[in-house]
């Protein structure tokens, strides 16, 4: 079939037609998954509004035949807030293939927002294709794992050596007050309203996150099981993590939040990730490292070390069509800060 039709905002209507599309590209488990999902990802959004499409939908002889999900997310950038919108569940029929992936991506590139390209190497493709832009890579964030056992105490040892060089130029890391000890405790994620503001400017670029979105990120989140550590010291909070339990092999640090430069903090809270997996029985704990800042050297510290998958890096790709926005700020790779509970990236039950 030749690809022609119409795309078009998807409609409420337009869910049976949807999952009918999910069932004959993905299969009917991930259909019914979808269907489980759909109202919590695309209608109950923080960001959403009422009568907000989910999505572009590619309509031929009166079909679905395509559909490119969208989901809303604030980006700080530098001291702005710039409205943005991650592309998820891209999907075209078999006999409607060909350009109907182009013609859906040109589309969504349309929107008045910042597009965002989410992880897999279809959307650079896409990208690349369309021309957009010499170089829409935003960042690079890499997919780490900590092993339990041989494998990962000899990956932990090599990690070390390799760092040694700088641990002795570096000198003696400062002793610190005992009112300064960072303590981690599970807890509800609740009351972040007050602490999130600081912890956020600390970072140059990231997406921007409060109360609500976390209530329905991860306690309203239907799918998986997910355990929220915080870490404190005398003086309050200093950050939280959360971890998802239910993968059968590795359990997953969806999302790992303090201060850019808090590294004792980010250290803390994957310390108390990695003995709640050896008490779940799992074989350690994986999550993404952005390529600067505290977290990249607590995982660094603590044995992380990149995945040995098909796919060992997520690149985040953006189209910046907004000519205030300072290039030198946003193309930053080392500036930005991206999680698994941004989007729906953790949707997923592969493991790295």
């Amino acid at each position: 079939m030749r690809a022609s039709g119409r795309i078009r905002p998807c409609e409420p209507s337009d869910r049976p037609a949807v999952l009918d599309l999910y069932r004959r590209v993905w299969g009917e488990g991930f259909a019914e998954f979808m269907d489980h999902c759909w109202e919590w990802k695309y209608d109950r959004h923080p960001l959403s509004e009422p009568g907000r499409s989910p999505g572009l939908a590619l309509e031929m002889g009166g079909r679905i035949e395509g559909f490119l999900g969208l989901m809303p997310v604030r980006l700080k950038i530098g001291e702005r807030l710039v409205p943005a919108t991650y592309a998820v569940d891209m999907m075209v029929a078999p006999e409607a293939r060909g350009s109907s992936g182009l013609r859906l991506a040109r589309t969504y590139l349309k929107q008045e927002s910042l597009p965002l390209g989410g992880p897999g190497p279809v959307y650079q493709k896409l990208w690349s294709r369309i021309g957009r832009r010499p170089d829409p890579l935003v960042t690079t964030m890499h997919r780490v794992r900590r092993k339990f056992g041989l494998e990962g105490g000899a990956l932990r040892i090599a990690g070390t050596l390799s760092e040694l060089p700088s641990r002795l130029t570096a000198g003696r890391r400062p002793r610190h007050r005992m009112d300064d000890e960072v303590r981690v405790e599970a807890s509800p994620l609740v009351g972040m309203d007050s602490w999130l503001p600081g912890a956020l400017a600390s970072h140059a670029n990231i997406a921007h996150r409060d109360q609500a979105y976390l209530q329905w990120r991860f306690t309203d989140c239907p799918y998986g099981s997910h355990r929220v550590y915080l870490a404190r010291n005398a003086h309050g909070l200093r950050g939280y993590l959360v971890l998802r339990e239910d993968l059968r092999t590795l359990a997953r640090v969806v999302e790992v939040m303090a201060s850019r430069e808090d590294e004792d903090a980010f250290v803390a809270l994957l310390q108390a990730a990695l003995r709640r997996a050896r008490e779940l029985g799992r074989q350690g704990v994986e999550t993404l490292r952005p390529l600067a800042g505290g977290l990249a050297r607590a995982l660094q510290r603590l044995g992380f070390f990149p995945s040995l998958r098909k796919q060992p890096v997520i690149q985040i790709i953006a189209d910046n069509h907004d000519p205030s926005l300072e290039e030198a700020l946003f193309g930053d790779q080392t500036a930005w800060c991206f999680t698994l509970g941004d989007s729906d990236f953790d949707m997923r039950a592969d493991e790295t």
